[in-house]
């Protein structure tokens, strides 16, 4: 047993609902054998190990002969800096995640510095996202960052309304609380 996923041959997820972790999503598009952890204890219990074929994940038996190394192959994808900043340590494994699928390292920082003619998928933040408003006002559709775990579970790159940013509020100057007080000379001043 190991916790390395590259020296890994299997990854061993518990029941219910298949996490998108980044352990998943690297052994997914790394072609790694996905089985629940009832393998282990009947292979332990057998002696031998069983075949992985009865114990795949119920999310991924349907799909469980797919490629998984081309799904960005053609998407140029944009994270907006909210969304980045969202992901804080894990950004390195995003990055690894999106290469192994197919992709390229995804494009961030200011759009007015970027050719956008060449963007076919941008990923925003849920909240607090000035980009992702803007790109919406724009008429962009911008979509939240399980399109990346969705898309690998199900082996192909998935566009689902159910993975769209809703649209997201700007915060204006104009709709900020004005202050009771204002701080004049040193001394407070009611307005």
């Amino acid at each position: 047993m190991t916790e390395d996923i590259k020296s890994a041959n299997f990854l061993c997820v518990g029941p219910g609902q298949l996490l998108k972790t980044p352990k998943l999503l690297h052994s997914l598009t790394s072609g790694k054998t996905i089985v629940t952890d009832v393998w282990v204890s009947q292979s332990v219990a057998s002696e031998f190990l069983l075949d992985t074929i009865e114990f795949l994940p119920e999310e991924l038996k349907a799909t469980k002969h797919l490629d998984r190394t081309n799904i960005f192959t053609d998407q140029v994808i944009y994270v907006t800096a909210a969304q980045r900043q969202a992901y804080q340590k894990g950004w390195d494994d995003v990055v690894a995640i999106i290469k192994q699928a197919g992709g390229t390292n995804p494009l961030t920082g200011p759009l007015s510095k970027l050719d956008t003619s060449s963007i076919t998928l941008y990923l925003g933040a849920d909240k607090d996202d000035d980009v992702a408003a803007k790109l919406q006002e724009q008429g962009e559709t911008v979509y939240k960052k399980d399109i990346l775990g969705a898309s690998i579970v199900q082996g192909e790159l998935v566009l689902d309304e159910s993975l769209e940013l809703p649209p997201v509020e700007k915060e204006s100057k104009a709709t900020k609380a004005e202050p009771k007080s204002v701080k004049k000379g040193g001394r407070k001043k009611k307005t």
